[in-house]
């Protein structure tokens, strides 16, 4: 199977178990649970911290701007944010595939 197709297959089994969690109030919890799982086990934001610190550069500056922005609350939240879109997004494509019966290994 080339990459399109399986990719389009991806994209399918998500949209119907998308259709099934609005609806299933059990499908929600399971989420749910995947994803304070991941939380406990995560160190996504402080990672993405040192990311942003070591890789973000303003020309003719030094560092300091870059890191003062990173230790904002307001910088803090948006980061919980990607972290909690990520990890939903994750758990979503995982309970699809284990649903559907398709491994998820690539």
């Amino acid at each position: 199977m080339n990459d399109y197709n399986h990719q389009r297959m991806i994209e399918e089994i998500l949209e119907e178990y998308e259709s099934r969690l609005e609806q299933s109030p059990e499908e929600q919890q399971i989420l749910t649970e995947r994803i304070t799982n991941m939380h406990r086990n995560a160190r996504l934001i402080g990672d993405m911290k040192v990311l942003l610190k070591n890789r973000c550069h303003i020309a003719g500056t030094d560092d300091r701007p870059i890191g003062a922005m990173v230790e904002l609350p307001q910088t803090e939240n948006y980061l919980l944010d990607v972290q909690e879109e990520i990890f939903r997004r994750v758990t979503m494509i995982e309970r699809a595939m284990e649903l559907s019966g398709l491994s998820i290994v690539a």
